[in-house]
């Protein structure tokens, strides 16, 4: 039984030590994005990595038990679908809600 116990707290060690891993690299492409002195355009190498990064802490947050906003679902975009459900002031950007229409249309 301490056997269990111990590894349980080596496991959550390990993912805590995991999320902050990335987190410090999603704030690192950041930092590069804005120290850069160019217009940055969507094949900039900053910006991919930045996207990359960011889908990854989507993904390993949805491993996670108990998901962000109760999803048990595996896709981020099952949870980034449903956030204008989530706003719970009338400054809902427009865009974003055509952006999921449209992705969802395609």
């Amino acid at each position: 039984e301490l056997a269990s116990v111990s590894q349980g707290v080596v496991s959550r060690f390990e993912m805590a030590k995991a999320a902050e891993q990335l987190l410090a690299d999603l704030k690192d492409c950041f930092d590069r994005m804005k120290s850069s002195s160019k217009r940055i355009e969507d094949s900039d190498e900053h910006l991919v990595s930045f996207c990359e990064r960011l889908e990854a802490i989507f993904f390993y947050g949805m491993k996670q038990p108990g998901s962000l906003f109760g999803f048990n679902k595996r896709d981020y975009w099952e949870w980034v679908e449903q956030l204008p459900n989530y706003v719970y002031n009338e400054k809902q950007n427009p865009l974003f809600c055509r952006t999921i229409a449209s992705v969802q249309a395609s």
